[in-house]
Parts: C-alpha cells; structure tokens; sequence
C-alpha cells in the first residue's frame, strides 16, 4: 500500500461518521463553531455542535491545511468528535466539561525528512461560553489526552522508507477560541 494511501484509512470515516450523526438530529439547536486560533494559524476548520439534551452536547469538527501554510510543505486533515456536559445551565451557555476522541492524517516535509503517519487521540475538555449577540457566544476550550501517532519517516537525500513508527504521548489536544453561531 503507498504511504499518501494510508490517511484515506481515517479520513473517509471520519466525515461518514459526522455526516451520519448530523442529518438525521431533531435537536433543537444546532450551533455552527470555528476556532479562530486553527485558523490564523492556517489550518481552518469548522464544527458544529447539536443540542441532544437540557445540559448535554455533541460537537463535530473538521480541520484541514492550506496548500504550503507558513511557507512549510504540509497536508493535514483531521476529525473530531466531543461529548460535552454543561454544568451550570443549559447547553451551549458558561462552563462545559467533556470527553472526545480526535483522529487525522499528515505529511510533513522539512529540508531533509518527510513525515507521514495518522494520529488518534482519546482526549478529556472543559471550557466556557458566554454569550456575545443575540446568537453568537465566544468559546473557550482546552483538552488533553493519550495521542497515538503511527509515522513514516522518508530521508530525501537517501530515498529510503524508515521503518514506521508507533508512539503514544499524552499532550494538550484542543487548544480553542472559537466562535459560535446558534441556529435555532
């Protein structure tokens, strides 16, 4: 199997999954969401996030990387998935704590290696929203976790495939200020 085929692996369920969850919701909000730290750092995203209970959330999002961000050769796409309990009022309003699991592709090439792999991460979040309008909140978030990263190195000079590697981390995996748009 070549390398470029092996983040197809994870990227086609990712979307089949988030698609599967949002179109058949009969929730009685839905919130459209994009982390504005993501995207000035190149790397746009967006989410969104479906009302399934008085406290309680599901939160879809999709991240992927501009052709050559920072300059840099890059590919990066990612999917998420968060379960979110709003603890002092309803959903979508002041403090949320949640679990989530996180899954992607990338290929990296720096002046002498390319990287490719696929990561998964397992992730515990907790945040805060306050409401900016009359349907926009300001959201911020933060998660870590148990990432796990299954990587290729490629020497350019060489041309030659270092075994791949299987490495686990805990480490911050959300890092977000997003903003929300409540559709009603």
């Amino acid at each position: 199997m070549n390398i470029k085929d092996n983040k197809k692996w994870i990227t086609v369920p990712v979307i089949a999954f988030m698609l599967l969850w949002a179109l058949p919701s009969t929730a009685q909000q839905i919130a459209i969401k994009t982390n504005t730290l993501s995207d000035l750092g190149a790397l746009p995203n967006i989410g969104a996030e479906l009302i399934v209970g008085e406290k309680t959330s599901l939160e879809f999002s999709f991240t992927g990387a501009i052709a050559d961000p920072w300059g840099q050769d890059l590919d990066l796409t990612m999917g998420s998935f968060q379960y979110r309990y709003w603890i002092p009022q309803r959903a979508l309003t002041q403090l949320f704590v949640g679990a989530g699991v996180k899954a992607g592709s990338y290929r990296y090439s720096d002046t002498s290696t390319l990287f490719e792999g696929d990561f998964a991460a397992a992730e515990l979040v907790g945040g805060w929203a306050w409401p900016i309008a009359k349907r926009w909140n300001l959201e911020l978030s933060y998660g870590f976790g148990l990432v796990m990263r299954h990587q290729y190195e490629i020497a350019h000079e060489a041309a030659s495939t270092v075994s791949p590697s299987m490495k686990y981390d805990i480490a911050t995996t959300t890092l977000g200020v997003s903003f929300v748009y409540i559709i009603k």
